[in-house]
């Protein structure tokens, strides 16, 4: 979960950064104003193979203070990206 201290701050995407491992794994970027209530946002794919890579995932500008993340691992190990930063 990323809180960006104030409500109102556009925000149209979101990086993660990641270790070497390679992993595909499908994301939902999700917006809220109180940390609570969570509006369904972009679902994607980020994925890391030799040579390739995609990390970001863009969605239409949004103003909600607080973005969440949701890997969807399914019955694959943990993502390495569960640790990563978010990037504006």
């Amino acid at each position: 979960m990323l809180d960006l201290a104030q409500a109102g701050l556009p925000h149209d995407r979101v990086r993660v950064e990641v270790d070497r491992s390679d992993f595909h794994r499908g994301v939902e970027v999700e917006a809220s104003n109180d940390a609570k209530s969570w509006m369904p946002g972009r679902t994607r794919t980020i994925f890391q193979v030799p040579g390739e890579q995609s990390l970001a995932i863009s969605y239409p500008e949004q103003h909600e203070r607080y973005l969440r993340l949701r890997i969807f691992n399914g019955d694959n190990r943990p993502c390495p990206c569960c640790a990563s930063t978010w990037k504006r």
